[in-house]
């Protein structure tokens, strides 16, 4: 029977293969007929443009791509993801498809939390607790169960990877491997990098395909990006319109901002995020200019102009620079087709640069390039072409896939593995066309961008018109030209005599006009630079060109120094200064053998030019404050090296954002006078002095230091830092330093913090330090020579992934040697410590961090409280033998920064 049936079925399928051929061999001929027809055709011929367009711009071109596709999966088949396994029991899981469904339903519902785990590092043993929701502010984030989007917090002191907040989506939300290149690109021009990682999604066991983390906005992202912590803002969701007005900004770290140590910062920070957005604030006295280039200019390159949006990218408040600098977040590329010269024009109007947006089309990131007269911002438009200069070069772009072009082919390969629909359509539904990453299109727009921003030497005319050249340039983007000279000449005695102009004049849009020195001169040619790329060009003057002279803002630094030559030098041997300065970039700053500063009423002066301080041995150049009225001290943000031998500081306490307020409107009616104590050594005294004309608060800025040194190169030798009482007494930030025999003494907090710098302190001396002598986070330096006495608390502390060296130190009467931490590395060797209560102390401060390791070698100590001080997972090695660890991490937190006696007698 079963062979009978058997029989029939076969019989069947035979007669179908039969009916299958006879069809296609009568439709085959038909359908080459119709097509040759149809190409034959003037329907065709009208209609094959858009046609092609359509191909390529819903992606149907990109099958062509396939065997691509298919090699570069079969070569990469066997990389392995990280998995990210998730547990939810079922009670959670009914939580949050309810709550799916009913932000479906309504999509003003905020999105609910439930709680869930996580495998840590792929152990089924070792979980993280964590709370998860839904999230996205589009649909397709949430509207299918398979391929949500979530949200988690961890909890208290948890990581994974490094991370206690993230986010977890399909690769499609941000448009695949080109929101990976939006970070990575970030990090390349030195702009605060989020994690974007790609892993293997397991719930409860079952696979969800390929998704990537997301990191979320912290204080550890900021610490991690070698920055100090800083307000981060972003846009509130509910806000969609352009007008400026109805602006509301939505913080994040909320908790850390309430306190009330940070109120007013906070709000300092957002008064002028609000300041800058309606025209109250200038762009230079709110925003870093130069990361605001580099982000517009990384958008412009990889299209992801949706991070344009002011919803789109964060705001971090840098308060050293008292600068907004731009978190690159959600840039996704728009549009999701890839470059064809079919689509050209379609390609290029809907890729736009920042730039190109007008002022009157109302977006919020033409507050940057343009003033508001409507006027193009010359400053902050040549950084830009400064950005855009280095990222379309051959050259860079060369180096930047090298590193990463094997990377890219994996993660792909596990994209074209996983779902890999075109993103295009502005619903976000899905299409028949496919995704294909082709890197040469992003040279072909940094083409575009190179020709789109070169100098239109059309657009520039010049004329002589006697006594004057009158220049005409009808293009804002020839403001990166200068005009060098005026080729010119004349006619004695038969004899041809040049006499050119040398002007060094920047060219402005617009009329302007060049007088002569002799009206008898002709001149024939404008020599022209490109200040951008360095190229040189030949102008005919027989139309037009406009050059602007610009001229120096008198501001009242002039009060105190003479300017001669692009150099300042004081105007008298002794200076008071009883205001704060701002000293202008372009200048260096030269104090000579003799001459005094003193600063009172908490004054600082911030100087964006390099100071050369030079006394000699027996005169030092003081810099010091009034011991009844201490001053504030000294900001230095150069790229040029500043140099500081033979000087004393002395008398400072650092910048004044404490004082208080009147009716919470941030007009100080007084403030706090700074003096020695004279009952009392290293301590001092306090006095409040009313004052409603004071000036010298600084409410938006955290500088700590009496001398601070931000993104720039110092060297200071035979200098003395005595009675100082600000948070450091030296304050190196992102900066390479040298530093020999150099005083510390009578230091009120640190004596000298440094933060993510490189360089060498040697023979030098501190005493009478209450907080850390030498404190150093994300740094790499060498110490040697170093006497220390008297230290209350640690002599050297390094954290944040530190490298120190240190030989032949001293350190004596002091309550901690030396204090490692947070995946630094330290080696300490030849040195003695007499009568240090906890000579070596090893532990994790931030779980964030790795563990610390240090080497001691040839150390010898003299009369301790206890031997040492190590937490799990932390290593100390004395001469070649690893100590065991002898304290939970939170007894020598408490210990350590407690100064619990109790809990260490009893170890």
């Amino acid at each position: 029977m079963i062979l009978k049936e058997f029989s029939k079925s076969k019989k069947k399928i035979n007669k179908f293969y039969f009916l299958t051929k006879i069809y296609f061999f009568i439709s085959f001929p038909i359908l080459i007929l119709f097509l040759i027809l149809f190409f034959q055709t003037s329907f065709w011929d009208k209609n094959k443009d858009e046609f092609y367009k359509r191909i390529h711009l819903n992606g149907i071109y990109n099958y062509k791509y396939i065997p691509k596709i298919v090699y570069l999966i079969a070569t990469n088949f066997y990389y392995k993801l990280e998995n990210f396994d998730l547990n939810i029991s079922q009670e959670n899981r009914i939580i949050l498809e309810k709550n799916r469904k009913d932000k479906i339903d309504n999509n003003k519902i905020k999105f609910i939390s439930a709680r869930a785990s996580i495998n840590k590092n792929g152990q089924l043993n070792e979980t993280i607790g964590t709370d998860i929701r839904l999230k996205g502010d589009r649909p397709i984030h949430y509207e299918n169960i398979e391929y949500s989007s979530y949200r988690f917090n961890l909890d208290n002191d948890n990581f994974y990877n490094g991370l206690s907040s993230f986010s977890l989506q399909k690769p499609r939300i941000r448009n695949y491997i080109h929101e990976w290149l939006f970070h990575e690109l970030s990090g390349e021009l030195g702009l605060v990098k989020l994690k974007y990682q790609f892993v293997n999604l397991k719930i409860n066991g079952a696979r969800k395909g390929l998704y990537v983390l997301e990191e979320a906005f912290s204080n550890n992202l900021i610490e991690k990006n070698s920055r100090r912590v800083g307000p981060i803002f972003g846009l509130d969701e509910d806000y969609v319109s352009e007008n400026f007005q109805d602006i509301k900004l939505d913080p994040y770290q909320k908790n850390y901002w309430n306190r009330s140590s940070n109120k007013d910062l906070f709000i300092s920070v957002k008064n002028k995020i609000l300041g800058f957005i309606n025209r109250d604030l200038p762009l230079e006295q709110v925003m870093d200019i130069k990361k605001w280039a580099n982000y517009f200019a990384l958008c412009d390159l990889l299209s992801t102009k949706h991070g344009y949006a002011m919803k789109s990218v964060k705001f971090y408040y840098n308060p050293i620079s008292g600068l907004i600098e731009p978190i690159p977040f959600d840039g996704h590329k728009m549009p999701g087709y890839n470059y064809h010269p079919k689509i050209k024009d379609i390609y290029l109007s809907l890729t736009r640069t920042a730039y190109d947006f007008k002022p009157s089309e109302g977006k919020w990131y033409q507050l940057f390039f343009f003033k508001k007269t409507g006027k193009i911002n010359k400053e902050f438009f040549n950084e830009y072409l400064k950005s855009i200069n280095l990222i379309t070069t051959k050259e860079f772009l060369d180096s930047f896939f090298l590193d990463r072009e094997k990377l890219i082919n994996k993660f792909n390969a596990k994209i074209y593995l996983d779902s890999f629909v075109l993103d295009y359509p502005s619903d976000r539904k899905g299409g028949i066309g496919i995704y294909f990453f082709d890197k040469n299109n992003i040279y072909k727009r940094a083409d575009y961008l190179r020709s789109h921003f070169s100098p239109n030497l059309n657009a520039i005319t010049a004329s002589d018109l006697g006594k004057e050249i009158e220049i005409t340039n009808k293009d804002t983007k020839n403001n990166r030209i200068i005009i060098k000279k005026a080729e010119c000449e004349t006619w004695e005695n038969e004899q041809k005599i040049s006499n050119d102009l040398n002007l060094d004049l920047d060219l402005a849009e617009g009329i302007n006009k060049i007088k002569k020195s002799n009206s008898e001169f002709f001149c024939h040619h404008l020599v022209l630079e490109d200040k951008i790329t360095g190229s040189f060009f030949l102008l005919k003057i027989e139309n037009d060109i406009a050059s602007v002279n610009n001229h120096l803002t008198q501001n009242n630094y002039l009060n105190y120094f003479n300017e001669n030559n692009k150099t300042l030098t004081l105007k008298n041997k002794f200076t008071l200064i009883d205001q704060n300065i701002i000293i202008p970039s372009g200048y260096v700053v030269k104090i000579k053998n003799d001459e005094e500063i003193k600063i009172i009423n908490n004054a600082f002066i911030f100087s964006k030019s390099n100071w050369l301080v030079n006394g000699n041995a027996k005169n030092f150049v003081k810099i010091n404050g009034d011991k009844n009225n201490f001053g504030g001290g000294i900001l230095i943000h150069s790229n040029k090296k500043s140099h500081f031998k033979n000087v004393s500081f002395e008398h400072l306490n650092g910048l004044d954002f404490n004082n208080k307020f009147l009716n919470n409107n941030y007009s100080a009616n007084g403030f706090t006078r700074t003096k020695i104590n004279d009952a009392k050594e290293n301590r001092y005294l306090y006095e409040f002095v009313p004052d409603n004309n004071y000036k010298n608060y600084l409410y938006g800025l955290r500088l700590f230091g009496a001398l601070n040194i931000y993104d720039s190169i110092v060297e200071i030798e035979n200098a003395s830092f005595l009675n100082i009482a600000s948070e450091d007494a030296l304050n190196i930030i992102n900066s390479k330093f040298f530093i020999k025999n150099v005083i510390f003494e009578n230091i009120s907090s640190d004596a000298i913090d440094f933060d993510f710098s490189n360089g060498k302190i040697i023979d030098s001396n501190f005493k009478n330090i209450s907080n850390d002598a030498i404190d150093l986070s994300g740094s790499n330096v060498f110490i040697q020579n170093i006497s220390l006495n008297n230290i209350n608390d640690k002599s050297f502390s390094s954290g944040e992934n530190s490298i120190v060296e240190i030989n032949n130190v001293k350190i004596t009467n002091s309550f901690i040697g030396i204090a490692n931490k947070d995946g630094s590395k330290l080696e300490i060797r030849n040195s003695i410590f007499k009568n240090v209560q906890i000579p070596f102390a090893s532990y994790t401060k931030k779980k964030n961090y790795n563990a610390s390791s240090s080497n001691v070698y040839n150390v010898k100590v003299i009369n301790s409280e206890i031997e040492y001080l190590l937490s799990e997972t932390n290593n100390i090695l004395l001469n070649n033998f690893y100590l065991k660890n002898n304290a939970d991490n939170s007894e020598i937190l408490s210990i350590i920064y407690r100064q619990d006696k109790k809990k260490l007698k009893n170890l």
